[in-house]
C-alpha cells in the first residue's frame, strides 16, 4: 500500500508498496564516482529533458559547471557528493510539498522523513557507470578551479 502523501498524485510513474518505480522511456541518470567529485550522466531521446534537469541541478545548487554533451542522447556535468545529496534531498521535499498540499503542516517533522526517504531512494536508482574516460584532460574538467596567475603591483602607485 502506498503512502498517503503519494496516493493518486504520481499519474505518470507507477507506485508499488510505498515505492515509486521509475517512469518507462524516461531520463536515465548514470553516476561515475571519482572521488572528491562526481559525473552524472544524463540519458535521454530527449535534448530538451536533458536541458531541464540540468537546470533542476543548477536551480538546486548542486552544480554550477555547464553541461557537457557526449552527443544528442547523453549529456554529463560535475558535482560534489554533498551537493549531490543536498539536491536529491532538497528536490524531493519540492516534490513532497507540491503533491502534499499542506495536509502535513503542523505535524511533528512534517515531510522531512519522507524528503529523507524519497532522497535515498532516488539515489539508490542512480546507476553506477564508467563513462568518463580515464585521461587526465578530461579529469581536468571536474577539477577546475580557473586561472591563476601571478601578478606584480605596479611600484609607482604604492606608496
Amino acid at each position: 500500500m502506498a503512502p498517503p502523501a503519494f496516493s493518486g498524485l504520481l499519474a505518470s510513474c507507477e507506485i508499488e508498496r510505498g515505492r515509486i518505480l521509475p517512469c518507462p522511456n524516461r531520463m536515465r541518470l548514470y553516476l561515475d564516482n571519482r572521488g572528491t567529485v562526481i559525473a552524472i550522466g544524463m540519458e535521454s531521446n530527449s535534448r530538451e529533458e536533458i536541458e531541464q534537469q540540468y537546470f533542476s541541478f543548477w536551480n538546486h545548487q548542486a552544480t554550477s559547471g555547464e553541461l557537457l554533451w557526449v552527443c544528442d542522447t547523453f549529456a554529463y556535468i560535475w558535482v560534489t557528493p554533498k551537493s549531490l545529496y543536498n539536491y536529491l534531498f532538497r528536490s524531493s521535499i519540492m516534490k513532497l510539498l507540491n503533491m502534499d498540499c499542506g495536509r502535513s503542516k503542523g505535524k511533528r517533522k512534517g515531510l522531512m522523513p519522507e524528503a529523507v526517504k524519497m532522497a535515498r531512494q532516488r539515489m539508490s536508482e542512480i546507476a553506477p557507470l564508467r563513462f568518463i574516460e580515464d585521461c587526465p584532460k578530461v579529469h581536468e574538467e571536474g577539477h577546475k578551479l580557473g586561472d591563476i596567475d601571478f601578478f606584480t603591483p605596479d611600484l609607482q602607485y604604492i606608496t
